[in-house]
């Protein structure tokens, strides 16, 4: 497994894959990446620190879904990270609109359980779910980053 730092406009974001899929992000930590690290050294994960340079540059994260590595998760789980991928950059949903986009009404807190083990927050954009009263919720980066994201992709939280 090979990592590499991205230094972004909130804070370092950490990414670790192998080869072929990006496995583990990061958001947060000690800042010992540094500007002079800003670009991933590691062609395997360069992929993904372009995709991270657009975001922030305001355009949404297009990644196929084979290049994240989601195995491991049970088909619920799953099947939540992938109805995320469907909502727009800029837009949010509420756990129960997410647990029903997966076919499962009344499952927003298994929604939210999967949600908190997303291995790969922005690329699965967990930080687009809110709760029923238009609130945050959490996120296991904490609340500033959930905020922080909103905020560049134009929500006013």
């Amino acid at each position: 497994m090979t990592q590499a730092h991205y230094v972004s406009p909130l804070g370092l974001i950490t990414l670790a894959g192998d080869d072929r899929r990006l496995c583990r992000v990061i958001l947060g930590g000690a800042d010992r990446a540094a500007e002079s690290r800003r670009r991933a050294v590691c062609p395997a994960l360069g992929r993904y620190v372009q995709m991270l340079e657009r975001y922030f540059g305001g355009e949404p994260i297009r990644c196929e879904p084979g290049l994240l590595a989601l195995d491991g998760r049970g088909p619920f789980a799953r099947g939540v990270y992938e109805a995320l991928l469907g909502v727009p950059f800029g837009s949010v949903v509420t756990y129960g609109e997410l647990a029903e986009l997966c076919g499962c009404r009344a499952a927003a807190r298994a929604a939210g359980q999967a949600l908190s083990a997303n291995p790969l927050p922005i690329f699965v954009p967990c930080h687009r779910v809110v709760r029923a009263d238009g609130s945050l919720g959490g996120f296991s980066a904490g609340i500033a980053w959930k905020r922080g994201l909103l905020r560049h992709e134009g929500r006013c939280v």
